[in-house]
């Protein structure tokens, strides 16, 4: 699994940048970290939630 250092602002916020992804019948919410750091992702229709598999 890739491993990120979350900094937190002064009120231990993290900044996530968020893109919707719409195709092919999908609807998704990719969440990345400001340096495209893949966070998880989120299917909107059911809330189902992913993060990014370990590398083998």
């Amino acid at each position: 699994m890739r491993r990120f250092e979350l900094r937190a602002d002064e009120r231990g916020l993290v900044e996530l940048k968020v893109t919707r992804w719409k195709r092919y019948g999908h609807d998704r919410l990719y969440a990345n970290l400001r340096d495209g750091a893949v966070v998880g992702w989120t299917y909107a229709k059911t809330g189902t939630m992913r993060q990014p598999m370990a590398a083998h």
